[in-house]
């Protein structure tokens, strides 16, 4: 779709109200989009920290890293990968770009960790990749394919997140990636 019919450019009779309005709406859907997955994903991670009994679970409503961190929390992997993110803040585009990388496959270790301490399928924090793979890969191009890719990506982990957080036995509880059930008391105790 052509946005120069919406704001009138093709006919001659362009509006700024029509192209202003447009660019407003536009822009409060994306936030709306965004407020809601990030509400989603950090209700998520608080409940998969619950099951996972770690403390502090009202982390994960740090926008942007409350996941991760919780990820990290349950992975019980060591703190020094958090230090690729100093450079992000270096000019050029090498360092940040290599730094981010090696972060990022770091965060799908910590999650592959943290699916196999909840008895999910590991490989489902390939799908972390499948975003930020195809952005590197297609490097931004027009709307074919690729940008279809990403949004599947990140739906689907959802998904699969929401799955971990909320299905299943809700008495059950993770403790040092031992799943415990109901305990049952024997007929000889009292």
């Amino acid at each position: 779709m052509d946005i120069s019919y919406i704001t009138g450019l093709a006919t001659g009779e362009f509006s700024p109200v029509r192209f202003y309005g447009l660019f407003f709406g536009s822009f409060l859907i994306s936030l709306l989009i965004i407020f809601s997955l990030w509400l989603y994903l950090s209700f998520a991670y608080k409940a998969i920290s619950n099951k996972l009994i770690q403390t502090n679970s009202g982390v994960s409503f740090i926008p942007f890293f409350g996941p991760i961190i919780i990820a990290f929390r349950a992975s019980k992997m060591h703190w020094w990968p958090w230090l690729f993110l100093i450079g992000f803040f270096f000019k050029g585009h090498l360092i940040p770009l290599i730094s981010t990388t090696l972060f990022f496959a770091f965060v799908v270790v910590w999650h592959w960790k943290m699916f196999k301490k909840l008895g999910k399928p590991q490989w489902w924090s390939v799908f972390l990749i499948i975003p930020f793979a195809t952005l590197y890969l297609f490097n931004f191009r027009t709307f074919h394919l690729e940008d279809i890719l990403p949004t599947l990506g990140i739906v689907v982990h959802c998904v699969l997140v929401g799955i971990t957080a909320w299905k299943g036995n809700k008495k059950q509880k993770v403790v040092k990636g031992i799943i415990l059930g109901k305990v049952r008391k024997s007929k000889n105790s009292k």
